[in-house]
């Protein structure tokens, strides 16, 4: 699930190339004026409004729209070329699809190691006589005589079927397979700010040399500078905003993985006769066993023979995986930052 390395998306040109389109060619001189001959009194004949000449590396002044995407006004007519948009409050979530572990598939094989022992359960005490009473390579379960035990009538010196010990049954289990809930791919985002400037051209000038006639401030709009970067704003200009082009995305999702099966489980019904058919009636011992250990059965009463075995088909049933992964990681930043800073 892991998506793709750090990379920056925008939504619009480069920042330097959205603050010249907005505020001119590089210099605080951005407007054309054409002098009307007002001899630079106060107004000097600006038909806009005289605002505060910026530092040189500063662009504008120009009008600036701030609010939310979709909602920005028409440029007004005194300013009616429009820069491109740039953004702030950017919201980022980083979405990841629920990991599941599918449920494992599994058999249960029969054991073929049964051995007698002169004693009773658990029959394995220092000196106690063991004696194999296997099952063929592979049984099925069926009826089978292999690796008989005669009776004894009299068990002299102890050595005697007592007890029966039957190997547990071969739990076999496949891996769980992991599936993701999809979801988009790309990562949602949105930007909880929006600005936009409007710049224009005037006739006249400022009786002030230190001011520079631009349209004037309309309803909703400011009249800011701008500067690639993150800067502090200077003079007059003291309402800082920070807006961005676009931002760096390392937003991903852990690997999903599925533990190995745990709490699966096998069962099934050994049955031993003492004549060489399975019958009924010749029963000597059963049990169930399954697939967590040995199971010891007693035999009573002692040294009856030991002729045929017969197991019914194991039963299987499955356990679970436990899922892990899925976990979100890095993150969305802002990136291309510029600084405006507005007249209060």
């Amino acid at each position: 699930m892991t998506r793709t390395s750090a990379k920056i998306r925008t939504r619009a040109a480069l920042v330097f190339s959205v603050t010249a389109a907005a505020f001119g060619c590089g210099t605080n001189d951005v407007f054309i004026h054409e002098d009307t001959g007002s001899g630079g009194g106060a107004g000097g004949g600006c038909q806009g409004q005289c605002a505060p000449l910026g530092p040189v590396e500063w662009l504008g002044p120009a009008l600036l729209w701030i609010g939310q995407e979709g909602q920005a006004p028409e440029c007004p007519a005194s300013a009616p070329v429009q820069g491109s948009p740039v953004f702030a409050d950017l919201n980022s979530p980083t979405l990841c699809g629920a990991c599941k572990c599918d449920a494992p598939s599994g058999s249960c094989a029969l054991p073929t190691t049964l051995t007698a022992a002169s004693a009773q359960c658990p029959g394995t005490a220092p000196g106690v006589t063991q004696t194999p009473f296997y099952a063929p390579a592979g049984w099925d379960g069926s009826c089978t005589t292999a690796n008989p035990i005669p009776a004894k009538l009299m068990c002299l010196g102890g050595n005697c079927v007592q007890s029966l010990t039957i190997a547990p049954l071969i739990l076999t289990e496949t891996p769980c397979g992991v599936t993701v809930e999809p979801i988009a791919a790309d990562l949602p985002y949105t930007w909880g700010t929006m600005a936009r400037s409007c710049r224009g051209v005037l006739s006249g000038e400022c009786g002030n040399p230190n001011e520079v006639c631009t349209p004037a401030v309309e309803p909703g709009f400011a009249q800011c500078l701008v500067h690639v970067g993150d800067k502090e704003c200077p003079g007059a200009y003291s309402v800082r905003h920070v807006f961005y082009d676009g931002f760096v995305d390392t937003r991903a999702c852990t690997a999903c993985a599925c533990s190995a099966p745990i709490g699966g489980a096998c069962s099934a019904v050994v049955s031993v006769f003492k004549d060489d058919a399975c019958s009924p009636s010749a029963l000597v011992v059963a049990g169930t066993i399954d697939a967590t250990g040995p199971v010891c059965l007693d035999v009573a009463p002692s040294g009856q023979a030991l002729g045929s075995k017969l197991a019914t088909a194991p039963v299987y049933a499955p356990g679970a995986c436990q899922v892990s992964g899925g976990e979100p990681t890095g993150q969305a930043l802002p990136a291309e930052p510029s600084t405006y800073c507005c007249l209060p």
